[in-house]
C-alpha cells in the first residue's frame, strides 16, 4: 500500500503548498463553516456546559494541548488567546482518507479510534471501519490529491490536505504503544515509530502494535 503515499503526509508541508486553501488549517475556521458552537479565546459561550478546548492552529496534530472544560458565559479569560472553544461532540471518532479519482474524491479507507477522554491526543487503538462519509459541498471542490478528515459522530472536527493512514491501510488494527506499555500482544507485531509530539505530549508514542 506504499505506492499511495507521497511527500504530502504532514500538514507543514501541505499548509506550504497549499496557500490558497490555508483557511482549512484554522479550526475554527472549519467549526464556523460547519455551523456549530464555537468561538475564539475572549468571546463569552451561550451556556455554561462542557466545551472543548483547542488551539486555533496546529500543524502538529495529534489534538496536542486540546482539552475539554466548563465554561459559564462569565468566564470570558478562560480560553488563552490563540485558542478557540467549541461544543463537545459525543460519538465515534472516524479518520477517513480521500483521494482524487477522475476528478472525485474516493473514499479509501476509514479507521475508528479510542482516545482518552482527557488526554486527547492518547489513542489506545485504531479499528479498520466500513463506515462511510459523504463529503460536504465545501470539500468536494478542493483541488488537492488528498483529503484526510476527522469526525466525531457525524461532525467534521479537523480538515487535513493530505493523507493520514495511507501507511498502515494493510493492517486491521493498530494500537499505539506508549511509554510504560508492552510491546508484545498475541497475533501483534511491533512497529516502532517514536514521536513525542516534538515535545508536547506528556508520555512518547513507542509505535504500533499492528495485525
Amino acid at each position: 500500500m506504499n505506492n499511495l503515499v507521497d511527500d504530502i503526509c504532514y500538514d507543514e508541508v501541505a499548509y506550504q503548498k497549499f496557500p490558497q486553501y490555508r483557511q482549512w488549517f484554522n479550526k475554527l475556521y472549519v467549526a464556523d463553516t460547519f455551523g456549530y458552537i464555537c468561538g475564539p479565546g475572549g468571546y463569552p459561550v451561550p451556556k455554561a456546559d462542557t466545551y472543548v478546548v483547542r488551539p486555533t492552529y496546529n500543524l502538529r496534530g495529534f489534538s496536542i494541548n486540546a482539552s475539554k472544560m466548563y465554561i459559564t458565559p462569565e468566564d470570558v479569560h478562560l480560553v488563552p488567546p490563540g485558542y478557540f472553544w467549541v461544543e463537545e461532540f459525543k460519538g465515534n471518532h472516524y479518520t477517513l482518507d480521500y483521494t482524487k479519482i477522475n476528478n472525485k474524491f474516493q473514499q479509501i479507507n476509514c479507521y475508528v479510534g479510542d482516545n482518552d477522554t482527557e488526554d486527547l491526543y492518547r489513542f489506545y487503538s485504531w479499528k479498520k471501519s466500513n463506515y462511510h462519509f459523504t463529503l460536504p459541498k465545501q470539500l468536494k471542490k478542493l483541488d488537492v490529491k488528498w483529503l484526510n478528515i476527522e469526525v466525531i459522530g457525524n461532525k467534521i472536527v479537523e480538515v487535513h490536505l493530505r493523507h493520514g493512514m495511507d501507511s498502515y491501510m494493510e493492517y486491521e488494527e493498530l494500537i499505539p504503544v506508549w511509554e510504560g506499555d508492552k510491546k508484545e500482544k498475541d497475533g501483534y507485531t511491533f512497529i516502532e515509530k517514536v514521536y513525542d509530539g516534538e515535545g508536547w505530549f506528556k508520555i512518547k508514542r513507542l509505535g504500533y502494535l499492528v495485525k
